[in-house]
This record gives structure tokens, sequence and C-alpha cells, in this order.
């Protein structure tokens, strides 16, 4: 089975902002070990979860991790997200799709988040 990743953003209608899951991207894509990492978003950017599917697809990918670059499971990743990847299952049926929980919670951001706030205590 080859394995392909799909790091999902949410989007934003400013392109600067997405450029920070494109480096991202970049850097889980040295440290893993999956044959092709991607990048999508959800709105407003490109490409989107069907476009960065289907490129793995072509490429011979038949299982996908998506990975949601998201804080909480709000409607989009119970609701609207699930949607997309069952048509694309559908679609797909001989790709197995995959997805993991939110960034949750986890210390390692409230220990990005008091880096932060010691910077800006620094700087003023």
């Amino acid at each position: 089975m080859k394995t392909g990743l799909i790091i999902l953003g949410h989007g934003s209608r400013i392109q600067e902002a997405a450029e920070t899951l494109v480096e991202i991207t970049a850097t889980v894509k040295k440290m893993v070990p999956y044959e092709e990492v991607e990048y999508a978003f959800f709105q407003f950017s490109k490409p989107d979860l069907s476009e960065a599917t289907n490129k793995l697809i072509r490429s011979g990918i038949n299982r996908i991790f998506i990975i949601p670059a998201l804080f909480a499971s709000g409607k989009h990743l119970t609701v609207d997200i699930p949607q997309i990847i069952d048509k694309l299952k559908i679609k797909n049926p001989g790709v197995k799709m995959y997805i993991a929980e939110p960034l949750g919670a986890d210390l390692r951001i409230v220990e990005i988040l008091l880096d932060r706030i010691r910077e800006l205590e620094t700087s003023i």
C-alpha cells in the first residue's frame, strides 16, 4: 500500500496566510516516511481537499492520511470535511482515507503560546 499525507488547513482569502501551511507541509515532508505529502485547504485557498486527494491518487497513492491543522472539532471537522471525504471515497473505492483528530489543547501548543508571550514581553 502506498501512503500519502494531506495536511488540511482552513484557508484564507489572504494568500500570505496560506503560505504558513505550505511551509509547515514542506517541513513535515522531510520528516515523514510517506511517499507523497501535500497540503490542502477547506475553503478560500487552493488546492482544496478534492484537488489534493486527486493529485495523490494520480501518483499511485491508495491510502491517504488527512491531518487537520485545526485546533478543535467544529462544524468543518464534524460535518463538512467528512461529507467531502465520503464523496471522495465513493468516487475512489480502491483508496482508503483516514482523518486524524484536530490539534486540540496539546501542551506543545501551550508551550508555543508561552513562547509568544515571552517574545512579546521582551520586545516592549
